[in-house]
């Protein structure tokens, strides 16, 4: 029955992994920080130095956690029990490392990008967070496509879904991606989390630099986005996901528009609908001074669901 499988690779997805095919030899195949696992994440301080297993049974792959430290992680949710993975569906998250299983011949092909497609498209976690309810003081930054359902119906969701991998593993490979806590896909965007905004930042800039000299590799001409950057507390659940005000306000404040704003500041400045980075004042006050001189004021905007006005700052 195993026989009927094939032959199995995880191909990492992000980090030093990225692009990496590590060939299932035998099961049960281990995965951990030790070296003497079968698939070994060493230099990874979240996982466990044994942290999962996949094995073969009845004809069909099942992986489960042997009692990791930050959990293991199935296309986005932490497992409990055993998990039945699918080659070409399955991402596993161990520690920051993300795989994705896929049969040998489809590895070096397009099955790679096109299953990982087929997940970030649903919304999934992409990198998880640490412990559930855990509380902390994080940076959080939303990538939204502009007119995502038009852009779709104009060039095909594929065409969109492409736009929205291609810009996640832009902000990833960036030079504050190592530095990235936590990562979603939002179907037509991304979340993230950072210790500060410093590096959200360096991620939001990095990404307008790159759409800009790199437009054509999109292959969606008109494509624009928007981002946003706020400071606050957030909350982890039992996914990884963060939850709480800061998290919904930063969401409001990548779609602000222009009716949003209650007080415009003295200049008066346009808020530019697309291709921008809108901070709240609690990001701009933890900035280095150099990108605090570089950033507007707007006025300040209140947003459904918010009693308080909020500061709204442009950067560049």
């Amino acid at each position: 029955m195993v026989e009927e499988l094939g032959q199995l690779v995880l191909v990492g997805c992000n980090g030093p992994f990225r692009g990496r095919a590590f060939p299932i030899a035998r099961f049960p195949c281990s995965v951990g920080r030790l070296p003497d696992n079968d698939i070994p994440v060493a230099g990874d301080a979240c996982a466990s130095g044994r942290h999962c297993r996949i094995d073969a049974v009845g004809g069909k792959l099942w992986l489960e956690d042997v009692g990791s430290k930050n959990g293991t992680y199935h296309n986005g949710l932490r497992i409990t029990g055993k998990e039945e993975l699918i080659p070409g569906k399955s991402i596993l998250c161990v520690g920051r490392a993300r795989f994705m299983l896929l049969p040998a011949a489809d590895a070096a092909g397009d099955g790679f990008v096109k299953g990982t497609q087929s997940i970030m498209i649903a919304g999934s976690v992409i990198i998880p967070g640490a412990l559930a309810g855990r509380r902390a003081e994080e940076a959080l930054l939303v990538m939204d496509l502009c007119d995502s359902t038009g852009l779709a119906r104009k060039h095909g969701e594929e065409a969109v879904c492409r736009c929205v991998t291609l810009l996640t593993q832009v902000a990833e490979a960036g030079q504050a991606g190592p530095s990235i806590l936590f990562l979603k896909c939002t179907g037509d965007g991304f979340f993230a989390t950072f210790p500060g905004p410093g590096p959200a930042l360096q991620t939001a800039g990095g990404l307008l630099q790159w759409l800009g000299r790199h437009p054509a590799d999109l292959g969606v001409p008109d494509l624009g986005i928007r981002l946003a950057l706020h400071h606050g507390e957030v909350q982890t659940d039992q996914t990884g996901d963060r939850l709480g005000l800061a998290a919904n306000l930063v969401f409001r404040l990548q779609a602000a528009k222009d009716q949003d704003r209650v007080e415009p500041a003295r200049d008066s400045t346009a808020l530019p609908e697309r291709n921008r980075i809108l901070l709240t004042k609690a990001a701009v006050e933890r900035l280095a001074e150099e990108d605090r001189r570089r950033t507007r004021l707007l006025g300040a905007f209140r947003f459904k669901g918010f009693d308080a006005a909020f500061d709204v700052y442009l950067w560049g």
